[in-house]
C-alpha cells in the first residue's frame, strides 16, 4: 500500500466516523391552513423551536437484603407467586398516578415470608407480609411491574411474571 492509498483510507474513514456521529436537533412545531399540528428537525416558516426536557435514564437493579438474625432454614412447598391487578398490558388513567397491586400466593404466605413489589427494576419500599400494594406518583408513560417472595432469611422463594402498565394522567400538577 502506498503512502497516498494510505492517506485516502485514513481520510475516507475519518470521514465515514464524522458523518455517523449523531448530532443534536433542534425540534420545530407549526400548525398548516387545516389546522394539523407538525413536528419536524428543520425549521420551517412559521414553526417554533420546543425545548424538550433532558432524557430520563435508570438501570435495572435487583436487590434482596440478607436479614442479619438468620432463621434456620425451612422446606417451602412450591409456592406460585402473581400479580392479579393490574393486568398485563392494562391502560390506568389516575391523575395522581396511583396503581393498585394485588398479589396471589399459592400456597398460603408462610410465616416470615415477604413480597418486594419492583417497579421498573427497582424496589418499591420494603417488603412486607401484605398482599395489596398501593403505588402512589409514579409517572405517565410505560412501567413495569413485578414481585419477588423472600422467605425468613432473604433468600428468593418464589418471583412473578413481569406485567406492563400503561399509566394515563391527564394533566401532570393536579391537586391531589
Amino acid at each position: 500500500m502506498t503512502t497516498t492509498s494510505y492517506f485516502k483510507s485514513c481520510l475516507t474513514l475519518c470521514i465515514s466516523i464524522i458523518c455517523c456521529i449523531p448530532s443534536y436537533a433542534d425540534v420545530y412545531r407549526w400548525v398548516d391552513e387545516q389546522g394539523t399540528v407538525h413536528f419536524s428537525d428543520s425549521p420551517h416558516l412559521g414553526a417554533t423551536p420546543i425545548n424538550l426536557p433532558d432524557i430520563q435514564l435508570y438501570h435495572q437493579t435487583h436487590v434482596l437484603t440478607q436479614r442479619k438474625d438468620k432463621a434456620p432454614p425451612r422446606k417451602h412447598a412450591k409456592q406460585r407467586i402473581k400479580i392479579i391487578q393490574p393486568k398485563n398490558q392494562a391502560t390506568i388513567r389516575n391523575n395522581q398516578g396511583h396503581v393498585s397491586v394485588s398479589i396471589e400466593i399459592e400456597p398460603k404466605l408462610n410465616e416470615g415470608d415477604k413480597i418486594q413489589v419492583v417497579l421498573d427494576g427497582k424496589p418499591i419500599g420494603e417488603s412486607q407480609s401484605k398482599t395489596q400494594f398501593s403505588l402512589k406518583n409514579i409517572n405517565r408513560g410505560t412501567h413495569t411491574i413485578s414481585a419477588t417472595l423472600v422467605d425468613a432469611n432473604g433468600q428468593l422463594v418464589a418471583s412473578t411474571r413481569t406485567v406492563t402498565i400503561y399509566l394515563h394522567r391527564p394533566r401532570i400538577g393536579m391537586v391531589p
